[in-house]
């Protein structure tokens, strides 16, 4: 239903159709009592700790790690991120607009934020709760592989950008936030690592005089760290 008030050019609430304010009405509620019943379970949990604070030590301690365990959760995580993106895409509605590009982009972020979210029912089945088990814990170790492969994306972003376009303006966050510098440093390395050579940019393919040969030999090197040892390196850590 919401997918299909997305795909539907948005248009002011005078405007829009009853159907499509039912579709979009439907998740906005659904999104705020879903996360009302978290809040709820996690408020059980502190009522029965109070209501248990003058027995044994053994069961304030278990009522404390239910109650932790309950409030640390990626669902509940997401259920306020679903939230935070319905009330900004309410506000995001009002504002008088012609395209509404920042209402669509909320929008489908909600759509998305809010399909991971009802994927936990699969965690729930024998075989694909098992599978989200894997999931986890593989993606704690993507995140810490992650800030590893940071380093490198900086420090051959950062001498791509100084050799390569050394005309730009100074500065790494010049104008808008979508044309800061740091987004071109992030972009070569971080693609290379699937293959692309940018070929064109770094004169690899034609003969341009202007591409440094340091260039050259860096982007040589940083692909064949990055594909055939660092990327291999994770694969091997998720097997």
């Amino acid at each position: 239903m919401y997918g299909y008030a997305v795909l539907t050019p948005l248009m002011p609430y005078s405007k829009t159709p009853l159907l499509l304010l039912v579709c979009e009405g439907a998740l906005y509620i659904w999104t705020i009592l879903d996360f009302i019943n978290d809040i709820a379970s996690v408020m059980d949990l502190m009522l029965i700790r109070i209501k248990w604070c003058c027995t044994s030590v053994d069961t304030k301690r278990k009522a404390r790690y239910k109650f932790l365990s309950r409030l640390n959760d990626m669902w509940k995580v997401l259920g306020l991120l679903c939230v935070f993106l319905a009330v900004a895409t309410f506000l995001a509605r009002l504002k008088p607009s012609t395209t509404f590009k920042m209402a669509t982009r909320f929008c489908a972020l909600l759509l998305l934020f809010s399909c991971l979210r009802h994927m936990r029912v699969f965690v729930v089945h024998q075989l694909t709760g098992i599978t989200f088990v894997f999931l986890k814990h593989m993606l704690l170790h993507l995140v810490q592989f992650l800030i590893t492969i940071a380093f490198f994306v900086l420090g051959v972003g950062v001498f791509f950008e100084a050799i390569v376009h050394q005309q730009y303006q100074p500065g790494l966050f010049p104008g808008k936030w979508y044309e800061w510098r740091i987004w071109r440093i992030i972009y070569y390395p971080y693609y290379q690592y699937y293959g692309e050579v940018f070929d064109d940019d770094f004169g690899i393919k034609t003969s341009n005089d202007e591409v440094d040969w340091s260039v050259k030999a860096v982007a040589a090197i940083h692909m064949m760290v990055g594909n055939l040892l660092i990327v291999n390196l994770i694969i091997a850590l998720f097997t």
